[in-house]
């Protein structure tokens, strides 16, 4: 890194780039993916001019492709980077400082779908709508015959459909020759109804440019590849082909059919919003400066996620923003405040669709309140996300009102590096407060809940269950059937996938703590423990802080 005299006031950084193993036309930005996104990526990234220079060991940061022999043991890199738009990457992955790539965070690996620097380098960011119906149906442009998924589809799909072919596979048309990222390509498929776009293979988040040439052309895609074309692309606004037996390729057609015979209908499909959640280049240059910058500070949590909004809860989010910024050292970049309801966001509809049960009344004498049902949807929110961005790691998750336990802080990080390395052993760890007498006892709650009168006989256990940890640690784990509260929790992801299919499963009926024991109490594969030692206290439970839900009475 280098410090460049600009004036009197002014310095500016700037590092130097070397790129390796690209394809044709990358670095003078003809490729329709090219140069130009990486340079406006790496300095949102490190916050400085990134210069790009051909003299290898005068340069900072490496970017290589997977398409020559690489340079990454030539020199000792400060930073780098492997890229991939296809959907492999090279054995020696691991060896990089991050890997961008098709697929959920995790280890090294960064997020970034190829359809994402496509848009960004060809200034597709804005999508069109479709003002008129075109008067042709359904059109494919296909180069070769190799793809066997897309041709067995096709040849089911055009028994039913007539279909275009538009390229040099089995051409019964006028070809379109304009390259892909041109305007001529995007006004000719505009005469089409439809395109069918589909992926070489399916794979975690392996979504190319091809889905886009719908969107950017007003007209509706038939798309198949990627599982997760959802977590970006809204489900209503293109055809998913999400598996190839013939009951899904006659739903296909019935809908295409149905479209092209209400035009009316086509016309709202095409004019609705393309993305159901955008991936920012704000977000992934986020999420590579959480892996290059491994803090010392949590160095094994992969995201912290605070269960409140500013827009809410202005005060609490300032409070926490000082605690974890400030007070304990962590980036920005590791914090995540989610909370997209408030009890008075909760709407008479939202408490209908979620409470269909309110047996919370047999244990009081009001009803679900709103606030209630607000941190079950905050919660399930804060998963989802977890779900949507990552394949593995370890979460950090607290509600608004948490307090450090400033004495037993130290300990904590010895004792995230503990349970990481028993990652596969637990699902949730609360690590908030608890009177000390209650952790080493049965971990069962002996009282009435909304969900039962009686211990079932399975669980009528006598003594605390230590099956982690022994009386020689200095943090221990005791399994539990139930909660101290929902304040403070370390998830395992496992327990993160394991929790949001309960949650979409089971309706929120009771408060979210009773909510919890009952999935404890019913999954015996479901693992959570408490520690301890608490490292947090929620200031509500003990008079530090106003409770937003118990003095609720709506």
């Amino acid at each position: 890194m280098f410090l460049q005299y600009k004036n009197i006031y002014e310095f500016i950084c700037y590092m130097k780039l070397f790129v390796n193993g690209f394809w044709e036309g990358f670095m003078n930005r003809i490729n329709p993916v090219h140069i130009g996104f990486f340079l406006d990526l790496f300095e949102n990234v490190f916050k400085c001019n990134i210069e790009i220079s051909y003299q290898i060991d005068d340069c900072d940061i490496l970017l290589e492709s997977i398409f020559s022999s690489s340079v990454f043991y030539h020199k000792k890199w400060k930073y780098s980077f492997l890229f991939s738009g296809e959907s492999r990457l090279v054995s020696w992955y691991k060896q990089y400082s991050c890997v961008l790539w098709g697929e959920r965070n995790h280890s090294n690996v960064v997020n970034l779908p190829l359809f994402i620097p496509y848009l960004n380098c060809n200034s597709l960011g804005s999508f069109r709508i479709g003002s008129n119906v075109p008067s042709n149906g359904v059109c494919v442009i296909v180069s070769n015959g190799n793809g066997r998924e897309r041709n067995e589809f096709m040849d089911k799909l055009e028994k039913i459909i007539p279909i275009d072919y538009c390229g040099g596979y089995k051409t019964n048309t006028n070809i379109i020759n304009e390259p892909y990222h041109t305007e001529g390509f995007r006004k000719a498929i505009s005469k089409y109804k439809f395109i069918i776009t589909m992926e070489n293979s399916r794979e975690d988040t392996y979504i190319t440019e091809k889905i886009t040439h719908g969107f950017v052309s007003g007209i509706v895609p038939i798309y198949w590849g990627s599982l997760r074309v959802n977590d970006y692309f809204n489900s209503e606004r293109f055809i998913n082909v999400e598996n190839m037996d013939d009951e899904t390729i006659l739903k296909v057609s019935q809908r295409i059919q149905y479209l092209c015979d209400h035009p009316d209908e086509y016309l709202k499909m095409v004019a609705k919003p393309v993305y159901s959640n955008e991936r920012t280049m704000d977000m992934i240059s986020r999420d590579i400066r959480n892996v290059i910058y491994r803090s010392n500070i949590f160095p094994f949590v992969s995201q912290i996620y605070i269960v409140s909004n500013p827009e809410f809860e202005n005060d609490r989010c300032s409070r926490l923003s000082d605690l974890f910024y400030n007070r304990i050292g962590i980036s920005q970049d590791m914090v995540s405040f989610i909370s997209p309801t408030y009890k008075h966001t909760i709407t008479d509809k939202m408490m209908n669709q979620n409470v269909k049960n309110n047996i919370i009344q047999r244990l009081r004498m009001l009803p679900m309140k709103k606030s209630e049902v607000s941190l079950f949807l905050n919660y399930k929110a804060v998963l989802e996300s977890i779900e949507r961005n990552y394949k593995d790691g370890m979460f950090l998750i607290f509600e608004s009102d948490i307090i450090l336990i400033q004495e037993n802080f130290l300990k904590f990080n010895y004792f995230l590096k503990y349970i990481y390395e028993k990652r596969k052993s637990w699902d949730i760890i609360h690590i908030g407060y608890s009177e000390p007498q209650e952790t080493f006892g049965i971990p069962v709650i002996n009282s009435k809940t909304p969900y039962r009168d009686d211990i079932p006989e399975r669980l009528n256990i006598q003594s605390f269950i230590e099956d982690i940890t022994n009386e020689k640690d200095s943090v221990r784990l005791l399994r539990k059937y139930h909660t101290r509260c929902t304040d403070s929790f370390v998830w395992n992801y496992t327990g993160v996938i394991k929790f949001l299919e309960y949650m979409n499963i089971e309706h929120c009926n009771t408060p979210f703590d009773y909510y919890m024991i009952n999935k404890f109490e019913t999954d015996e594969n479901f693992k959570h423990y408490w520690t301890s030692e608490p490292f947090f206290i929620q200031g509500s439970n003990h008079g530090l802080d106003v409770s937003t839900i118990q003095n609720d009475t709506s």
